[in-house]
């Protein structure tokens, strides 16, 4: 077997920020606050028991590790880290007194010894948390950790014997630590992370299992997915300019998460591909949708499409939803029967669209494409209510007759005119003139409570306001802006008492 190189133990790489988790985002590990544990409960209602490392002799291999193996050679962040790892997360076994090799806390101790001495970044490899297949073989810990790890719904193998001959099959040329491929190294990585909290190992043990989930395997890659579908999908079933923007689709704008080679479904590379192949085969209209931008409802729910989209392309000041659980609360309620390349309509599909291009070139499209990916995005909802103007509109009862409001839409539009006002206190801030730097930032902040506005369903009211006061000569300018922006205008500073607000 190829010898272990010298990386950054994967501990490291999971406390200092790395992704390890493919489409999920980044893994908060416990730190030096977490404690040994003898059991957890995992997402499969089955109480997981598990061994824990012997204190004593974790104690006196996370000593030796931290303090001899450093800077390059570091196995692990620090030695609270370390002591977790032996006791609680992977459960090393003490080992007999003066082992050499073997899968245990022993012969790590001894090999961080050696390394003291003389071939440092080899002998911290075999002291770190995957024994560099010295301390155990690679097998010898992926099975140890499998078989502890994950049990119940979650279990992996009936017994060791049957591991053993499954991890045989695996490829093991790969660096300790690998975060993804399909290699035992990759599997063993995610593995040691099954119970470093509940609930891990719902996510971790799939990724540890023989065909490797959706990140310890063959990947799928976007040049691939791109030259097949654009070989099989042609004319009026190809959405894509040309070979470079199907790539950039794939890689930057939607940041498709790139799944196992085979994959016939999910929302990934290794779906797009698999239908891209079909295409080429039969149906390619039907075959062609499923392996498009949007997934068709096939690779990957039409709201599983848009809250991918929303998450990793609106984030920051830009951020439509808390958490991908809340965008998927809001997108089951949102029509899904609208045409994949929609920029008008009140549909999911529309959303899509617009969440696709917020990722085109960062913060300078989230700004504009990311209010109109929204549940409240002014492109894509129903046109607004006629006969909700001409007078009628200019108090908030003569609104509320036109059927368009809810019983709270007051309390909406006030909320509004404080949130201006607030803007409004800056000597720097011209509410009639957008184009000036501080309404630009005063319409970011009403923006995001517009939220609240649509939510008391008052777009149609706010509409009108605007309509009617500009019609009347009022004090309030409609402006050449996103019913946002004016209606804000218009709630605000004298058209505030000519609403009775």
């Amino acid at each position: 077997m190829p010898s272990a190189t010298t990386t950054a133990s994967i501990l490291a790489l999971w406390l200092s920020g790395a992704a390890l988790a493919i489409g999920c985002g980044d893994i908060n590990v416990p730190g030096s606050g977490t404690t040994d544990t003898t059991s957890d409960v995992s997402t499969s209602d089955t109480v997981v028991v598990v061994t824990p490392g012997d204190p004593v002799a974790c104690a006196t291999y996370c000593d030796e590790v931290t303090s001899i193996c450093t800077g390059a050679n570091e196995q692990y962040i620090s030695k609270s880290v370390c002591l977790n790892y032996c006791k609680t997360w992977a459960g090393i076994p003490k080992g007999s007194d003066g082992a050499t090799s073997g899968n245990s806390a022993t012969c790590r101790t001894y090999h961080a010894g050696v390394a003291a001495t003389g071939a440092t970044a080899t002998h911290c490899v075999h002291a770190g948390p995957t024994g560099g297949d010295t301390c155990g073989t690679w097998c010898d810990n992926y099975c140890h950790l499998a078989l502890r790890n994950c049990t119940g719904a979650l279990k992996l193998y009936d017994s060791d014997a049957a591991c053993q001959a499954a991890c045989k099959t695996m490829n093991d040329g790969d660096r300790a630590g690998a975060k993804e491929g399909d290699s035992v190294q990759c599997r063993i990585n995610n593995l040691a992370l099954a119970q470093a909290e509940p609930g891990f190992d719902a996510i971790y043990c799939p990724r540890g299992a023989q065909d490797g989930g959706d990140t310890c395997a063959t990947l799928a890659d976007c040049g691939t997915y791109c030259t097949d579908f654009l070989k099989n999908c042609t004319g009026g079933n190809n959405p894509y300019t040309n070979e470079q923007q199907c790539n950039n689709v794939c890689e930057l704008y939607s940041k498709f998460p790139k799944g196992a080679v085979g994959t016939q479904s999910g929302n990934t590379v290794a779906c797009r591909t698999y239908h891209a192949g079909l295409a080429g085969l039969a149906d390619a209209g039907t075959h062609c949708r499923h392996a498009g931008p949007t997934g068709g409802n096939t690779c990957g729910t039409w709201c599983e499409n848009y809250c991918h989209l929303a998450m990793v392309n609106c984030t920051g000041e830009f951020a439509l939803y808390p958490d991908l659980d809340a965008c998927m609360d809001v997108c089951k309620e949102l029509p899904n029967d609208g045409a994949l390349q929609s920029t008008t309509s009140d549909t999911v599909q529309c959303r899509i669209g617009f969440a696709g291009t917020a990722g085109i070139e960062g913060d300078s499209s989230a700004i504009t494409q990311c209010p109109q990916a929204a549940e409240w995005g002014p492109s894509c909802r129903e046109p607004l209510p006629t006969g909700c103007t001409g007078g009628k509109a200019s108090t908030i009862d003569g609104c509320l007759e036109c059927g368009a409001a809810s019983a709270n839409a007051a309390d909406a539009v006030g909320d509004l005119a404080e949130l201006y006002e607030a803007c409004e206190s800056d000597a720097d801030c011209a509410l009639v003139d957008p184009d000036t730097e501080c309404a630009g930032a005063c319409d970011v902040a009403v923006n995001g409570k517009f939220v609240k506005a649509y939510e008391s369903q008052i777009s149609a009211i706010s509409d009108a306001y605007c309509k009617d006061f500009a019609a009347a000569g009022a004090l309030c300018v409609a402006v050449d802006a996103d019913c946002e922006d004016a209606t804000a205008r218009c709630v605000s500073g004298a058209c505030k008492a000519q609403l009775g607000l």
